[in-house]
């Protein structure tokens, strides 16, 4: 009897130390897999998706984006505003890098785009796009019109890269992107290493 009592405290104590264990763990441990890497805000207009590592603006309005944790990249998470929309987005300090992504058996083109506008978007930049194989940095639509401005008070920069074929900024492989505008700012726009355009665009 003494026995068995023994072992029933000993257990009821390890039953303690694992439930005093697992309070103490963030609640980050018990999420899903999916990491969210780009902090987004709308206006009361705005709404987006944020699924699968992509955010997909999915109404006009006004939008930030940054990365979730100051000075990183996301390797992953990628942007893409909705076809006819009418969208002002600003990027503040975001930095994707997919060009590891898409090697020669993911043989599907544009799939890794940092960047994706269908329809009008103005661009507030301080950013790094780099988008994965055969896709261009910053894809735009047929009939897609982008605009770049700066932050008030600021220099800002946008480095821009496409992936193999593709170009820094255009449309999708093979044919042109819509109409850029640079109101303010400093884009440097480069194309892949197969022959992207840095700009190609109407």
């Amino acid at each position: 009897m003494k026995k068995t009592l023994k072992q029933t405290r000993r257990i009821a104590a390890i039953l303690l130390c694992m439930c005093l264990v697992l309070a103490m763990m963030p609640a980050a441990a018990f999420a899903g897999t999916e990491t969210q890497d780009l902090n987004v805000s709308a206006d009361e207009n705005g709404s987006y998706t944020y699924e699968n590592g992509k955010v997909k603006i999915t109404s006009g309005g006004r939008y930030s984006i940054s990365m979730t944790e100051k000075s990183a990249t996301t390797t992953t998470d990628s942007i893409e505003i909705g076809e006819g929309l009418e969208v002002n987005l600003s990027l503040y300090r975001v930095s994707i890098d997919l060009s590891s992504k898409g090697g020669e058996e993911e043989k599907e083109d544009g799939k890794y785009v940092a960047l994706k506008i269908g329809k009008n978007a103005k661009v507030t930049i301080d950013n790094t796009l780099k988008s994965g194989r055969a896709s261009a940095g910053i894809e735009l639509a047929d009939s897609a019109e982008l605009t770049f401005e700066s932050f008030i008070g600021s220099a800002s920069k946008l480095t821009v890269e496409g992936g193999g074929s593709g170009a820094g900024i255009g449309g999708p492989v093979g044919s042109k992107g819509g109409k850029v505008t640079i109101e303010d700012g400093t884009i440097n726009a480069t194309g892949g290493n197969i022959g992207g355009a840095g700009i190609d665009a109407k």
